[in-house]
């Protein structure tokens, strides 16, 4: 019955065309390609699937070019890596159709109807954001319990909590938005490294007055990184967090955004007392160790992102 009712409800409206764009860099998406290509093919309307190569370098660059069909499939090859913010632009200036389906190249799709359930909620005036979900298993792999327990906790958000805050909600892993609205707000690289890309466009589509329309639509995290690759890419993160800071200040909307952020502008007065920074840098190499292992704690992977920031600030004076 509701396959029947959602069927009708497509019936009496415009579908709009479709362009699906994926940022990828050494991650195999030949299956994602494959099944995105034939849940759109089932559709009424024109699409496409652009693929863009962040100079992978070969074999990767080769892959990626042989999915591409000419008809239905692109991919471009980017000489240099231009990083996810500046990848996402780029794509969006490729595109041809009216609405933007971009996801991260390791996606996995668990719902057979995925492209048609998020074209549902397009309206031409929003943005849509479907569910991160995980497998339910723990990895065999410990070395990758963490990125797993850390995107079901802390990610793996249903839409009626997101909604609650839905522009500092906003997650980059897929969404939906109308191409005449990309150009008024872009990524932003305005601070170099890795992080906070979501947290630009979210700010972005608030000032913008853009609304973020949240579901439950599931997409699946497949790319779970090991400890040692996730603990690097969140120091990237927390360094790139430390530079906004030190730039903008606590009163910042991207700052008050961010809870890390928030916590430490709370706090500062007392981070910045010589003991506690001193014990909270020191026991950096500690908490690396739990986090690393098979059973690491979240509310400890909390308190070394927070000794990471405060290492990165160190020596500078709290406002």
């Amino acid at each position: 019955m509701k396959l029947l009712i959602a069927f009708f409800n497509m019936a009496e409206r415009d579908i709009p065309s479709l362009s699906i764009l994926i940022p990828a860099f050494r991650w195999d998406i030949s299956t994602l390609t494959e099944e995105l290509k034939n849940q759109a093919g089932k559709l009424t309307v024109p699409f496409e699937i652009i693929i863009l190569d962040d100079a992978s370098g070969d074999p990767w660059t080769k892959v990626y070019r042989n999915l591409a069909d000419g008809k239905h499939v692109f991919c471009h090859t980017m000489s240099v890596n231009i990083g996810r913010a500046a990848a996402r632009n780029r794509l969006a200036s490729l595109a041809r159709y009216e609405a933007l389906l971009f996801m991260d190249c390791d996606a996995q799709l668990t719902d057979s109807r995925y492209v048609s359930k998020m074209l549902e909620h397009f309206d031409g005036n929003s943005v849509i954001t479907g569910m991160t979900v995980y497998l339910p298993e723990k990895p065999s792999d410990t070395t990758r319990v963490l990125r797993w327990k850390y995107g079901r906790k802390r990610e793996s958000v249903p839409a009626e909590k997101r909604s609650g805050n839905p522009w500092q909600s906003f997650t980059t892993f897929h969404f939906l938005v109308p191409a005449s609205l990309f150009p008024g707000i872009l990524f932003q690289s305005l601070h170099p490294g890795y992080g906070h890309e979501d947290t630009f466009f979210g700010i972005a589509l608030q000032q913008a007055g853009i609304p973020v329309i949240h579901t439950d639509i599931p997409l699946m995290h497949d790319g779970l990184d090991d400890a040692d690759l996730f603990l690097e890419k969140t120091a990237d993160a927390v360094g790139t967090l430390a530079t906004i800071l030190m730039q903008e200040g606590c009163q910042s909307a991207t700052v008050k955004s961010i809870r890390l952020a928030r916590v430490y502008c709370r706090f500062r007065l007392l981070l910045h007392k010589r003991l506690i920074s001193t014990l909270l840098t020191g026991i950096l190499p500690v908490l690396k160790k739990n986090l690393s292992g098979s059973i690491p704690s979240l509310f400890l992977m909390d308190v070394y992102k927070l000794g990471l920031l405060v290492n990165f600030i160190t020596g500078y004076p709290p406002e």
